[in-house]
């Protein structure tokens, strides 16, 4: 969180680093019309903001905004997650399936409004696919189509069995020119399938959100647990920066090297010691901690340790 005045505010917002905006209304007249503003002049982002939470405060009110309105272009933006979020969310609806993916899609317009959704399987029709469930429901003469933006959970399709046209040719056919997605296509149906590809040619942007892959991915691991189901390909792993690591960790990596145990090994006896075995317990402790004290060994005196002081904070 960033609390600051007009001109940290505004540099936030104009270089789309805020993802929500927290304002407290408590109502103060001033007459000075060279009195600070909340924002400066500036090119802000468009639509309105999204009210998410209302809290009082004893005699003021918090109220807390993020933005719907999509990102352009290449860059993300924190709508962009917002809407992409929903997607996954919608693939949660989509009934079982072992021979496709579970998928679901947004559609919004430039100032964040939601046009339609769709998912995988939806209603009566067993192949439909998302996008394609979505951008049925919208007139495809409505003139927000040419600035709005998709979100779907996967990759669109760039070749189906099932449909004359793939969901990459919908979305072109739409006027549609940006496209925000969680993850590729893998080829567990189609090989070598390239829909961003497909997209990109046509003149959309195409925006890859990974963070949001293991949730996309989840609603099609489930119901393809039985082993006849589609097997998704397993992302490749990222690189990560090198920084200091534990020598035993470097050697244990062979799994013929020593390993890390816990707890660690009892060290060898001493001559003379009784053997180990079991402690009985101290009396007034409980008979599930051990007593850590040492045993008098031959020809030593017996020590009295007193009892740790127990002080509740």
């Amino acid at each position: 969180m960033v609390e600051g005045g007009g001109t940290v505010h505004t540099q936030l917002l104009l270089q789309g680093l805020a993802d929500e905006l927290q304002l407290v209304l408590a109502p103060l007249f001033v007459g000075d019309p060279g009195a600070p503003r909340l924002f400066g002049p500036g090119g802000y982002q468009r639509g309105r903001l999204r009210l998410v939470e209302t809290r009082r405060i004893e005699d003021v009110v918090l109220m807390r905004y993020r933005p719907t309105a999509p990102g352009t272009g290449p860059v993300a933006s924190a709508a962009d997650r917002h809407w992409l979020a929903l997607a996954c969310e919608l693939a949660e609806l989509c009934p079982p399936s072992t021979t496709a993916f579970s998928v679901g899609a947004v559609v919004v317009a430039a100032d964040g409004t939601e046009l339609a959704r769709g998912h995988s399987r939806e209603g009566a029709d067993p192949v439909v696919h998302a996008e394609e469930a979505a951008l049925a429901k919208i007139d495809p003469a409505d003139p927000r189509l040419a600035n709005a933006t998709v979100y779907s959970s996967l990759e669109p399709c760039a070749r189906r069995a099932s449909r004359p046209a793939p969901c990459a040719r919908l979305i072109l056919d739409a006027g549609v020119r940006r496209v925000v997605t969680a993850w590729r296509e893998p080829d567990t149906f189609v090989a070598g399938a390239d829909g961003s590809g497909v997209l990109a040619a046509g003149g959309t942007d195409v925006v890859v959100l990974e963070e949001y892959a293991d949730r996309a991915q989840a609603p099609t691991a489930t119901s393809s647990a039985d082993p006849s189901g589609p097997r998704l390909r397993t992302p490749s792993p990222r690189p990560t920066r090198a920084g200091p690591k534990s020598p035993n960790a470097v050697s244990s990596a062979d799994p013929s090297g020593p390993g890390l145990r816990w707890p660690p090994p009892r060290p060898p006896e001493r001559a003379g010691a009784p053997p180990a075995g079991p402690v009985p317990p101290r009396a007034g402790g409980r008979s599930d901690q051990p007593d850590l004290r040492p045993a008098p060994g031959p020809g030593t005196l017996p020590v009295t340790v007193p009892e740790p002081t127990r002080r509740w904070l």
